[in-house]
């Protein structure tokens, strides 16, 4: 999590909407 916080927060959004869109499969 700490992680997350470290990147950019775009990259972030890029990384949740990724896992949504895997998740909707």
């Amino acid at each position: 999590m700490a992680r997350a916080l470290r990147i950019p927060q775009e990259q972030r959004v890029s990384c949740l909407r990724k896992r949504n869109q895997r998740s909707s499969l």
